[in-house]
């Protein structure tokens, strides 16, 4: 659901299945790593989409803001770039004190 909500604003290509980009990220990437992986993958298709205008102009529509198009291969480039914010130590440390907080499980 995150993943959804973070990349409803983007045009991604019909190649991309969140699901399987979110089977690819580690168990303890947090909200805020996979809003970076988000932007990063944004930007890398950003990127790419100059580029492509910078060799060929007569695809300058391509290189507008509106017509950037994420592909799986960005969010799998910009993956191994981004190292979990939390340890699973961590993740497993607040997950202890999440159950403390809220009690035993019905």
């Amino acid at each position: 659901r995150i993943l959804k909500a973070q990349t409803r604003k983007y045009k991604l290509h019909k190649n991309v299945s969140l699901l399987s980009v979110a089977q690819r990220c580690p168990p303890n990437f947090t909200g805020a790593d996979i809003y970076a992986l988000c932007a990063d993958a944004w930007f890398h298709a950003a990127k790419r989409s100059v580029e492509t205008f910078e060799i060929d102009p007569s695809r300058s529509n391509e290189a507008s803001a509106e017509e950037v198009i994420v592909e799986i291969d960005d969010f799998i480039t910009v993956l191994g770039d981004i190292a979990p914010s939390l340890s699973l130590d961590e993740l497993q440390n607040y997950e202890q004190l999440r159950q403390k907080i809220e009690g035993p499980s019905r």
